[in-house]
């Protein structure tokens, strides 16, 4: 009878260490399993586009869905637009009709650059030198009052400061620009950039404090696929600075060649490109459209853009309504 007694609070306890066992083996397993999958799966953070101004030196986050209703209203409430259009003002439109830009089927353009000895036609005059405490680079007008460029030539890399004394000059060539200089009040610019500096996310917007339409206008911009971006005929101007090839930052030159490889957010494309063409546009070859923004040479043959996304195009809209 002690016996039994005794064989069944065994079995008993058996049985009860049995299931606290499985249910300690249970947690253990599912934080191991979250604990792994919160160190191996990276938690895709969102795109926010942030707006700078230099006059209150305050910094505030774009609310784009506000901003897509406004220019949707300004566009027959169409949801999404893909392009801004661009504008030359008539003393320039004579001259662009006789120095149309060549077209760079070319594959020679991979390996060398051509200087623009008159930088007065479209879309020469467009394209701008820009000085600061960084150094030079170059940048182009995408509006009235509005510039587009690199983020890494208005923000230093270490400490995500501004680059004081930032100044740029239409046209730019040895010592002559077209319109005024001008500084910048307002930039907007990715926090994906600021985040990490990854080479995608390398661009910025500028409000300029000078009105560059009557002078030299602008350049029409436009977001394509990426089917119509693949094998793509493009070109850049820019101001090139390495001494090593000849260059001084004084003159504009002319490269490109085809879009090589495309990426979600940025491209490939062949060029012969060097320190100083950061920032510059790269144009479609048929229309001088800009689909994307030079960050830098990949190689001697090769260099890379970011392209031309529907962020960038609505805050171009929303400057220039």
């Amino acid at each position: 009878m002690k016996k039994d007694f005794i064989s069944k609070q065994l079995i008993a306890f058996s049985i009860i260490a049995t299931f606290f066992s499985f249910i300690l083996m249970h947690n253990v397993e599912a934080t191991s399993v979250e604990e792994t999958n919160s160190k191996n799966v990276p938690v895709e953070k969102e795109e926010v586009i942030l707006e700078y101004d230099a006059i209150t030196g305050e910094t505030r986050e774009v609310n784009m869905e506000e901003l897509q209703k406004v220019i949707s209203l300004y566009n027959n409430n169409s949801e999404n637009v893909n392009k801004v259009e661009g504008y030359t003002p008539k003393h320039r439109q004579n001259q662009f009709n006789s120095l149309i830009m060549p077209m760079m089927s070319d594959s020679r353009y991979e390996t060398t650059a051509t200087r623009i000895t008159n930088t007065a036609p479209a879309p020469y005059s467009k394209v701008l030198k820009t000085v600061s405490d960084g150094g030079e680079s170059t940048a182009f007008l995408v509006g009235p009052r509005a510039a587009m460029t690199s983020a890494h030539c208005i923000f230093t890399k270490n400490g995500n400061e501004f680059f004081k004394n930032w100044h740029c000059y239409a046209g730019f060539n040895g010592t002559k620009y077209f319109g005024p200089s001008s500084g910048w009040t307002k930039v907007y610019y990715s926090n994906t950039w600021m985040d990490s500096h990854e080479s995608s996310s390398d661009w910025a917007i500028v409000v300029l404090g000078e009105d560059y339409s009557q002078e030299v206008g602008w350049f029409g911009t436009q977001m394509l696929s990426d089917s119509e971006l693949s094998n793509l005929n493009v070109t850049t101007l820019g101001y090139p600075t390495d001494a090593h090839y000849g260059y001084d930052g004084g003159s504009q030159y002319m490269t490109g060649y085809k879009v090589k490889k495309v990426a979600t957010n940025d491209f490939t494309y062949g060029a012969f490109t060097t320190d100083g063409y950061s920032g510059s546009p790269i144009m479609r070859d048929s229309d001088n459209y800009v689909v994307g923004v030079h960050y830098g040479s990949l190689s001697h043959t090769l260099s890379g853009g970011v392209r031309v996304n529907q962020a960038m195009i609505n805050v171009i809209l929303d400057l220039n309504k």
